[in-house]
């Protein structure tokens, strides 16, 4: 798939970390239709694959992995971003699944800046991503300039992996909706208890009062 590939070059310090997609060639044929096909780009279907990371800390591998596009407006265009899954008993770096965003990446980073200021945000770094061999990110701006944005995926691991004090708590997200222009909005509604009322009591007792306590002697 790779002629070029050399296990035992040694990375250069500094560099991005490479990540390899490693599919069957009718697999990753089909996954290309469905992202090019307006019909088909809307699609959740995963493809089957191997996961291979290079970074400064060695190279590792996940077998049983899997693949599809991702996004909501950004994936109807080329390239694609994708999301890439592991199974729950074979995290890799205590993560479920990635995403590897192909827009603007130069600005995705920015969670860096939220980190350090104490604010929760997903992890992301620049990267690069092979898909059976192939690097498909544009070589240019102004979206991509050659690399994939890595983002941590936003699921039950993130308030796992960022949050020991409460690893169990829900984490909520804001979508804009695109089909109907819609921007997203988080709102914490207030309920308000009604007062409670007494009503006042009567000193007689009801007749259902007196004849259940007839009945009951």
């Amino acid at each position: 798939m790779d002629d070029n590939y050399d296990r035992l070059a040694l990375r250069v310090p500094g560099s991005q970390p490479i990540y390899r997609f490693i599919m069957t060639e009718a697999e990753r044929a089909e996954l290309q239709d469905l992202m090019e096909t307006n019909a088909s780009d809307d699609s959740n279907a995963e493809m089957n694959m191997t996961f291979i990371a290079k970074d400064g800390t060695g190279t590792d591998v996940r077998y049983l992995c899997s693949t599809r596009n991702r996004g909501a407006s950004s994936r109807n265009c080329s390239p694609n971003n994708f999301l890439a899954k592991f199974r729950s008993d074979d995290p890799w770096n205590g993560l479920e699944a990635l995403r590897f965003n192909c827009r603007y990446i130069h600005s995705q980073p920015r969670s860096l800046v939220c980190l350090s200021a104490g604010i929760e945000a997903e992890e992301a770094v620049a990267a690069q991503l092979r898909v059976n061999g192939a690097n498909l990110a544009e070589p240019g701006g102004p979206l991509m300039y050659g690399s994939y944005a890595r983002v941590e995926s936003f699921d039950s691991t993130f308030t796992a992996n960022h949050s020991t004090a409460r690893p169990k708590r829900k984490p909520y997200q804001i979508r804009d909706d695109p089909d109907n222009n819609d921007e997203g909005d988080l709102r914490y509604e207030v309920y308000q208890i009604p007062p409670i009322t007494k009503t006042p009591t009567s000193s007689k007792p009801t007749a259902a009062r007196t004849t259940g306590a007839t009945s009951s002697r």
